[in-house]
């Protein structure tokens, strides 16, 4: 198994950024950093920020897409550092980190491009903005587990199974929130709905792992 000594210079350096990152964010925003990192405190931050203009366009998303990039570029690289036969070189980071890019804003595009065929752009703005703001208080949360992944060979193996356990159930519980509380509108657009989850959800997820794994 290649030791995961190699890579900590490079990879203490991103850590260190997107630490800066967060602390960037509770710096400047401190009130809205509170409510969007705590797990009970969701439904507020939704109420207070989820009607504002531009709601990916602003520093405080722009800096946590940014960090949720790193962060899941972060996880994966683990996984197939653990699981493929690859050198722990920093070229395999960065390529993962450009296919993810690719995935968030082409499936975001894409669903901009549908909701405007089916002239709901105004529900999938607000459902995107949700979706964004799940996957990035999961980054929050698994960050800390894989900081230790990598600091920790010894148990990186034990860790990293907990992180994807704990990501999956995460992900989950999130996405059967956005369902539950949208059954009325998914059973007025069940045709969008069921295109929507093969197009925004499974075909991109295949895509993401043929071409990362």
């Amino acid at each position: 198994m290649i030791s995961i000594y190699a890579t900590q210079n490079w990879v203490t350096i991103i850590i260190i950024f997107l630490i800066a990152f967060l602390v960037t964010l509770h710096y400047l925003y401190l009130e809205r950093f509170v409510k969007f990192v705590s797990f009970y405190k969701t439904e507020a931050y939704f109420v207070d920020y989820i009607d504002k203009k531009g709601l990916f366009y602003g520093f405080f998303n722009g800096f946590l897409f940014f960090f949720q990039l790193g962060v899941y570029a972060l996880f994966l690289y683990l996984i197939k550092l653990q699981y493929a036969n690859i050198d722990g070189e920093i070229a395999v980071l960065l390529n993962i980190v450009n296919i993810l890019f690719v995935f968030f804003i082409g499936r975001f595009l894409i669903g901009k491009m549908f909701s405007y065929i089916f002239g709901i752009a105004k529900i999938q703005i607000v459902l995107s903005f949700v979706k964004f703001t799940y996957l990035s208080k999961v980054a929050i949360y698994i960050f800390p587990l894989i900081i230790i992944s990598f600091y920790l060979p010894t148990y990186k193996r034990m860790l990293l199974l907990t992180t994807i356990v704990l990501t999956i159930v995460m992900l989950l519980y999130f996405y059967g929130k956005i369902v539950l509380q949208n059954q009325k509108l998914i059973f007025h657009n069940l045709f969008y709905f069921i295109l929507y989850l093969c197009t925004l959800e499974i075909i991109p997820l295949v895509y993401l792992y043929k071409t990362i794994f």
